[in-house]
């Protein structure tokens, strides 16, 4: 939950960010309805209500499921590929900002 300055993400933030995003990309490529742009104000980096060390984990579970549904549209050769492709860069420039905030903390890099 650390931030570098008060308007800055935190790192559960940029997680947050890249599930979304994520979601977003899979409803997309389902045909689903999307998000409103009142759930683009209210999700994007969105701050946990919930804090917990357990709260966290679920975190955690939900970027690896949203990881596995990117990688199942571009496994399906049926599915538009184009914008689950676009994670590739987006989702390297928040593990970016994240690999950063954990340095800042003294913390060792994801790898």
């Amino acid at each position: 939950m650390w931030k570098p300055a008060p308007d800055r993400h935190s790192v559960w933030q940029n997680v947050n960010h890249v599930i979304f995003w994520r979601k977003y990309t899979k409803a997309v490529a389902d045909g689903a309805a999307k998000p409103t742009k009142e759930d683009v104000e209210r999700e994007n980096f969105a701050e946990p209500k919930d804090t917990s060390a357990s709260a966290w984990q679920r975190t955690l579970a939900d970027l690896e499921k949203s990881h596995r549904d990117i990688e199942a549209i571009i496994a399906d050769q049926s599915k538009p590929i184009d914008r689950a492709k676009m994670h590739l860069a987006h989702d390297a420039y928040h593990m970016g900002q994240i690999q950063q905030l954990l340095a800042m903390q003294g913390m060792s890099p994801v790898l």
